[in-house]
């Protein structure tokens, strides 16, 4: 089992697994500015910076975001 995940660890580092299998889409149930903290609602975070970019963004929508780690 470990020889595995290391083997899927690797690809993964390498890029040889696509972005999109990592992708995790989340709804908004409010207007992003209605919440009172974004620190850990990711799917918040990118809603309000696609605010910022002049972007539209409505309650209902769903936000796709990934969790990247240097």
């Amino acid at each position: 089992m470990n020889s595995l995940l290391a083997r899927y660890g690797g690809e993964m580092r390498r890029g040889e697994v696509p972005l999109e299998l990592f992708v995790i889409t989340k709804g908004l149930n409010k207007a992003p500015n209605d919440y009172p903290d974004a620190k850990g609602q990711p799917h918040l975070q990118v809603a309000l910076e696609l605010l910022k970019r002049g972007k539209t963004v409505n309650v209902g929508d769903h936000i796709p975001y990934v969790i990247c780690k240097e």
